[in-house]
């Protein structure tokens, strides 16, 4: 739970009315030509956006926290219990970094080769 969680850095984002739309650069592949690839454009972006809750821990992943610290605020914020939070984010994080969205990073070690707490 002490793990960092960082955004990653290729993600662009924007916000419209208190919401975050996710910007993700696609790699072209111009290897993969097929009788249809003039036809078709190939998009160039693919667009997620995020719900109120999903905006709110975009935010608060911005400020380079760690896992629980997101679950307190996520908790605070809308009134939830600990283990409904804490389902809620690990679910949700694991969602952004298996696309590659977010790094969760192990926690940070001081010269004595201790955790901070």
């Amino acid at each position: 739970m002490k793990s960092i969680v960082k955004r990653s850095e290729n993600i662009e984002w924007i916000e419209e009315d208190g919401i975050i739309t996710l910007i993700i650069k696609l790699k072209s592949n111009n290897s993969s030509k097929s009788l249809f690839s003039g036809l078709v454009p190939t998009p160039k972006e693919r667009k997620i956006k995020l719900d109120e809750i999903g905006t709110f821990v975009w935010k608060q992943i911005g400020q380079g926290t760690t896992v629980e610290n997101l679950i307190e605020r996520l908790a605070d914020k809308y009134d939830l219990h600990w283990k409904e939070a804490e389902t809620s984010m690990l679910t949700f994080l694991g969602m952004l970094a298996s696309k590659g969205l977010i790094k969760i990073l192990p926690p940070q070690s001081n010269a004595k080769g201790t955790t901070n707490e």
